[in-house]
């Protein structure tokens, strides 16, 4: 850790650390002409000090070239969220209870700063646990806030104004992509100078449209080039790959993913609308631990629940839950749940757990799912109202799990009545996620639950539950499920930032993967299937037989 003088022994830097530990303004604008020194001065701030006590810089967020949905997916990364889109992030951060200190350099450089201030920014100063330092040439950025937070201003404008340095051409930046042995663009060995750049210099729309023909150019190109391209009504580009990219572009924004990584979110997103991509994407995707087998984008799914006869109920609301055919995702028919019903979770086709935390039969003809909706209705009517958070089902649609607000989980058999389910506390705080398992072999029911703070629990029914979770992070789990499949039973867990982890129960080794989107829904079928569901799209994952935990 530096000290002040080690930064920089000149005013401006001391203002900047001064601002950051008074904490008397939520804004402060770094302001000069090219050259001035503004990234240099935030760059020693964030190398000496961004990490010290009371100057923990929680996200930093370079603009240049970066429109509102790009700000937003790596503002959401770098704050734990994963990938959100602005109106998402705007609502996590707003939930969030850290007292945050963001940095955005090179605002100015945006596509469209406005924008970038008014639907984003701006909006996330409202929020009084939020304060942000921006680099901007333009002092214009923020009048609003500027004038009602009292922002702080820095004007560094000692330096000599530095002209901006020429960008190669179009036709320079593609005579630097290799070529394969039969003469196409190699876009896995091009520089990433020229794959961030080159959309930018194209200059005539036959260019553009050669380029987003191009699946190896989708794959490592600049994704906020690419979709600012697919925004604009004049451009060329396809209607499918206007209607795919959204669903991907989060992801791909990411740089760390390696290419058949990038290739499989891109390649599921594209078997929802845009064949021929799907087609050109699938030999390099099908490399990736993960395969799709099927994706919609047409079935925005709250809940999920495998069914006796290995098919999937998805429900999606409004209307009645569907079953999915899990090999192909085809809708085979339809519960005949109440059609009133928005489901957040569900056991099996016995029990819906809508939205307003009320447990309701899915069916007319279940009377033992009408008797535990009553017990659970009973408890919600109580001095003390206790309120279902959560169900979940094992793959044999033969038992079901509850959790509620108070961390207690309950256990019901779905096929013979009983007067009182067999329950234990094992959270602090209320479950958000439930599911459950039965070892055959072992006569073993392991019942798996999540809390909102973050934890996992396992207990085998009838012993005592373990000492502690099997898993905890700061992110919120959305959904599980558990299943015995040829590689043995696993448990999936689906978190809040888009992270999957796959658990091989009887090792206990956890394989962590990013998801296309957050998952609100899973549901895993004997025969290895995960069939993940969420607001936007839907789709099925093949799990591998032997080698993901290796």
């Amino acid at each position: 850790m530096g000290t002040s003088s080690e930064i920089v022994d000149t005013t401006p830097a001391q203002e900047l650390l001064d601002w950051v530990a008074d904490g008397s303004s939520r804004l402060c604008r770094v302001t000069g002409a090219r050259g001035s020194g503004k990234s240099h001065m935030l760059a020693r701030f964030l190398a000496d000090w961004g990490d010290g006590p009371g100057t923990t810089v929680h996200a930093t967020v370079p603009a240049r070239g970066l429109d509102v949905d790009g700000t937003a997916w790596e503002l959401g990364r770098q704050l734990g969220y994963g990938p959100q889109p602005a109106h998402r992030l705007l609502k996590r951060v707003a939930d969030d209870p850290r007292p945050l200190l963001l940095v955005v350099p090179d605002l100015h450089l945006a596509r469209g700063p406005e924008t970038v201030v008014g639907s984003l920014l701006a909006p996330l100063l409202r929020l009084e646990h939020v304060r942000m330092a921006i680099e901007t040439a333009d002092e214009a950025l923020f009048p609003g806030e500027a004038k009602n937070i009292g922002a702080k201003n820095i004007d560094l404008r000692c330096a000599v104004f530095e002209p901006p340095q020429p960008q190669a051409g179009f036709a320079a930046l593609l005579a630097s992509v290799p070529r394969t042995a039969d003469g196409r663009a190699d876009w896995v060995r091009a520089p990433r100078q020229v794959c961030e750049q080159i959309l930018d210099q194209a200059p005539d729309h036959d260019a553009v449209q050669e380029l987003l023909s191009e699946p190896g150019f989708l794959l490592h190109g600049s994704a906020a080039a690419i979709s600012a391209s697919l925004t604009d009504p004049d451009s060329p580009a396809p209607p499918s790959l206007r209607a795919v990219w959204p669903l991907a572009a989060p992801q791909l924004s990411a740089r760390e993913h390696g290419a058949a990584q990038r290739a499989a979110f891109l390649h599921t997103a594209a078997l929802t609308r845009d064949a021929d991509l799907a087609t050109a994407l699938r030999p390099l995707a099908m490399e990736y631990p993960l395969p799709t087998v099927w994706a919609r984008s047409d079935l925005p799914v709250t809940a999920l629940a495998a069914l006796a006869d290995g098919t999937v109920a998805a429900a999606a609301p409004p209307g009645t839950p569907h079953v999915l055919d899990p090999a192909t995702g085809r809708s085979t028919g339809t519960l005949p749940a109440p059609r009133t019903a928005r489901p957040s979770h569900m056991a099996a086709d016995r029990l819906l757990l809508d939205d307003r935390g009320t447990l309701l039969p899915a069916t007319p003809d279940a009377p033992v799912a009408a008797e535990i909706a009553a017990y659970h209705g009973q408890a919600a009517l109580g001095p003390r109202p206790v309120l279902p958070t959560a169900l979940g089902s094992d793959p044999r649609a033969t038992t079901a799990v509850i959790g509620d607000t108070q961390g207690t989980v309950h256990v019901w058999p779905l096929t013979t009545f009983r007067s009182l389910p067999r329950a234990m506390r094992l959270h602090e705080a209320p479950v958000s996620a439930a599911t459950c398992l039965r070892l055959v072999e072992d006569d073993i029911d392991l019942v798996f639950s999540a809390a909102t703070d973050g934890t996992v629990r396992l207990w085998a029914v009838g012993s005592d539950p373990m000492p502690g979770p099997i898993e905890q992070r700061p992110a919120l789990v959305t959904a599980l499920a558990a299943a015995g499949t040829p590689a043995g039973p696993v448990l999936a867990t689906a978190w809040d930032d888009a992270q999957l982890h796959l658990t091989h129960v009887s090792s206990g080794r956890t394989r962590a993967l990013p998801l296309l989107q957050q998952a609100d829904a899973l549901a895993l079928t004997p025969d290895g299937l995960l069939t993940v569901g969420g607001a936007d799209i839907t789709y099925a994952l093949r799990l591998p037989p032997e080698g993901l935990w290796s």
